[in-house]
């Protein structure tokens, strides 16, 4: 059975004797310290660290007060529960200065048996609870420290293998373009496996120069280069460079498109506006729409981006823009995902102080907004 240490500090005999008695008397469980003054009651409370202090009010050297505001005062005492005991000091602005001092609770003189041992047991109760979620918060402090340590290592090791791999990848699919696979010393095999060797290397490209775009946001190195940009003939632009993608899933892409100028980087503003289209279009069924609005809105310039594909469960909602994350909807055609494209997305959107969301019934499909202030060349064109 576990021991609680109390402290009793009061400078009349009587009072401690009586206190001191009804402790020992109730139970086994608990282990008396004693002090007739607030001095005193310090210097033993910061050596003992009890789990538990009674306080006097009035004693000589150092009233109770003072002697409560100084233990809250220091690390090793802090967190220990004290009551404050009075006979005269009753009012309710006494009160109130003892616990403002950091009294936890008080008690009225003459010290009633039933009462006294109420308190303590509450108080103490409430101690231990204090202490387990105390423990508990700094066991998952300790723990999240360890993971971001070990996240900050697993990002600086892909950094390191991706930059390092983006030269020779680059050499290699150069070297593979340049080779013409109609050339009449090539089999029809041998240009089709030079086919996918030049398409494999390209899409390791894409991903990795992914992983970098999203390190440099990250580590704060993205330099952004704000301007005014026509969204309507960069939306336009987009739309048209994935009509190609989109015909081989008999997609169609319609586009209402107002006029609006942003203010944004554009090389940013474009990769935005790919991957929401890239992600439309790979998470559409065959034969169907994928739908492009721009409009404005209080100020905003907004971009909707929808498809018919079956949408997002509620509960992944919040994993949507997470780096690496693969969801249970994939996409529809086996095209490939690396988790990558959305993160992008919002890293850019927020980077451009603008906003990003998405709005999702399951198996009606999902839209996917981002919102851009409109330019307004009296403010932005200083900034």
């Amino acid at each position: 059975m576990k021991t609680y240490r109390i402290l009793v500090a009061d400078d009349q005999p009587g009072n401690l004797d009586t206190i001191i008695r009804y402790l020992e008397e109730s139970s086994g469980i608990y282990s008396i310290l004693n002090a007739t003054n607030g001095k005193i009651a310090c210097k033993v409370a910061e050596k003992k660290q009890p789990d538990l202090i009674i306080m006097d009010w009035e004693m000589p050297v150092m009233s109770g007060i003072e002697a409560i505001r100084y233990l809250k005062a220091q690390d090793v005492t802090k967190d220990i529960p004290i009551i404050m005991a009075t006979g005269v000091m009753l009012s309710p602005a006494h009160l109130k200065v003892a616990l403002d001092a950091g009294a936890i609770d008080y008690i009225r003189k003459p010290i009633e048996r039933t009462e006294l041992l109420a308190r303590v047991n509450s108080i103490l109760k409430l101690a231990d609870s204090y202490k387990m979620i105390k423990e508990q918060n700094e066991n998952i402090q300790s723990t999240n420290k360890r993971l971001l340590e070990l996240n900050y290592e697993k990002d600086q090791l892909i950094h390191v293998v991706a930059h390092d791999l983006k030269v020779p990848l680059s050499h290699m699919s150069s070297l593979v373009h340049i080779i013409d696979p109609n050339a009449d010393n090539l089999t029809e095999k041998q240009a089709a496996f030079l086919q996918m060797i030049g398409q494999s290397s390209d899409r390791l490209i894409k991903l990795i120069n992914k992983i970098l775009d999203i390190e440099a946001i990250e580590s704060k190195k993205a330099k952004l280069h704000m301007e005014p940009v026509d969204i309507r003939l960069l939306l336009r632009q987009v739309s048209e460079e994935f009509t190609h993608v989109a015909i081989r899933k008999n997609i169609e892409i319609i586009s209402q498109i107002g006029e609006g100028i942003v203010w944004a980087d554009k090389t940013h503003l474009t990769q935005i506006l790919e991957n929401l289209l890239s992600n439309a279009v790979k998470f559409s069924p065959k034969n169907s729409q994928v739908q492009v609005h721009c409009v404005a809105a209080e100020g905003n310039i907004r971009v909707e981006v929808q498809d018919q594909g079956k949408g997002v469960l509620p509960e992944e909602m919040s994993q949507l823009f997470i780096k690496y994350q693969k969801l249970s909807t994939r996409p529809t055609a086996g095209e490939k995902s690396t988790g990558l494209g959305l993160s992008i997305v919002k890293q850019y959107v927020e980077a451009m102080q603008g906003r990003v969301w998405c709005e999702s019934t399951p198996k009606k499909g999902a839209k996917f907004i981002v919102e851009f202030a409109q330019h307004n060349p009296a403010v932005q064109s200083n900034t």
